[in-house]
């Protein structure tokens, strides 16, 4: 659920006209020394952190399961199963 809440975070970032705008936290972030960050960049961050802390938690290699997957999409045909998009 977690997961699923950053993902919907991203996607009112959208929604709301927002996606490249600061995010609500770049004035402290930029206080401690670090890049402000937008709405997409801090969204997407927090989405990648949730999948990694899930996979350790789960005993998942994820950069090898990652690496397996992209390799297995490289041989599929773009669009494939009559897909739009």
């Amino acid at each position: 659920m977690n997961l699923h809440s950053e993902v919907s975070e991203l996607w009112e970032a959208f929604r709301n006209g927002k996606a490249f705008l600061p995010c609500d936290k770049a004035g402290k972030m930029e206080a401690m020394g670090l890049k402000p960050l937008s709405c997409v960049e801090e969204e997407l961050a927090d989405i990648v952190i949730r999948v990694f802390d899930t996979s350790e938690a789960l005993g998942i290699n994820i950069e090898q399961a990652i690496a397996a997957k992209h390799e297995y999409n490289m041989s599929r045909p773009i669009r494939h199963g009559g897909k739009l998009a």
